[in-house]
């Protein structure tokens, strides 16, 4: 019987036409896993086209491809013959990337590579790795198997997705295989100090004004376990901030002492308000997020609350309050 790696390569190789999909909100591993697949179909002499239901961050607007990246909603499987083949990165189910409608009488199929713990296993082919610290991980065993080298711009893609999503190595899910992965692509041209700097050393002043309206709002919750904020729609009118730039905002939450999880709730439009949940040993993001309906990773999840940002973070904070946040850490 075909191991998953070897029929995806399979399929990779028959198939002119790559559709390559991601998850909502996208973040640097799913950016930076569908600029490498991007990348590797043109050096192939592939035909690819890019799509996902929300706009990339400004962020990772260096990595390869990005240009070609077209927000929709939904994709007609009728328009594609048996020559494409749909690759879906960093998605743990398929309600989270675009809609797929029809199919026809040879619908594409569907390669499906991740690392969710809840992943659901919906292609045709799936490689999923939850104990990887990010999709970039199984990725490079596709491109180890296929014996495909990665040149500097696929190593860019690599080494961004890899590292935003392990936490540059501070989380619990990197391993020496993680470490051995970021090196090779370091000896194959990539500059860490100049990603670094594109990643996180580029910011707007209106990102910044943003930024401290947040850090303004913070409340302490759960005896100091846990912090919440928010931002509200006016705040992107009133500060000139892009809706973007709310990028890694979550993460320095964190770094008050004592706090184990940390939230930030940002209002969108329709009554929506995104939900993003980060967190330490022994807290899980991914539970909370599951009482509102979402998903993710012990250490990183989201969802959204439908209703105001006020109700929002209502529900949240009673959710941390209720027996000092033990339903969602050990401490």
């Amino acid at each position: 019987m075909m191991s998953s790696a070897e029929k995806i390569c399979e399929e990779l190789g028959a198939a002119r036409n790559w559709v390559i999909l991601i998850h909502e909100r996208p973040d640097g591993d799913a950016v930076g896993c569908g600029g490498a697949m991007a990348r590797r179909a043109d050096i192939l002499g592939k035909k690819w086209t890019w799509h996902g239901p929300d706009p990339l961050p400004g962020t990772y607007r260096f990595i390869y491809g990005t240009e070609q990246y077209r927000q929709v909603a939904s994709l007609s499987l009728s328009e594609y013959g048996p020559d494409t083949v749909l690759v879906v990165l960093d998605t743990s189910s398929a309600d989270r990337t675009v809609f797929l409608e029809g199919g026809g009488d040879s619908p594409p199929k569907v390669i499906n590579i991740d690392h969710h713990g809840d992943n659901d296993r919906f292609g045709d082919w799936n490689l999923v790795c939850p104990e990887a610290p990010a999709t970039a991980e199984p990725l490079w065993d596709l491109y180890e198997y296929a014996r495909w080298e990665p040149d500097i711009r696929e190593a860019e893609a690599l080494y961004v997705a890899l590292v935003t999503d392990a936490g540059h190595f501070r989380f619990e899910g990197t391993t020496g295989k993680t470490l051995r992965i970021a090196a090779e692509l370091v000896d194959r041209g990539v500059r860490p100090n100049e990603l670094y700097s594109l990643l996180y050393e580029n910011r707007s002043i209106q990102g910044l004004h943003l930024w401290g309206r947040a850090f303004s709002r913070v409340e302490s919750l759960a005896g100091g376990k846990a912090c919440i904020t928010f931002i509200e729609k006016t705040d992107f009118a009133e500060t000139g901030a892009e809706k973007d730039e709310t990028e890694h905002l979550v993460k320095e939450l964190l770094a008050l002492e004592g706090v184990r999880i940390a939230v930030l709730l940002v209002e969108e439009e329709s009554d929506l308000v995104r939900v993003s949940i980060r967190t330490k040993d022994p807290c899980n993001a991914r539970e909370l997020a599951r009482v509102f309906g979402g998903g993710g990773h012990i250490r990183a999840a989201g969802c959204r609350i439908a209703g105001s940002v006020k109700e929002a973070v209502d529900a949240v904070r009673r959710e941390l309050e209720e027996n000092d946040g033990k339903r969602f850490c050990s401490c």
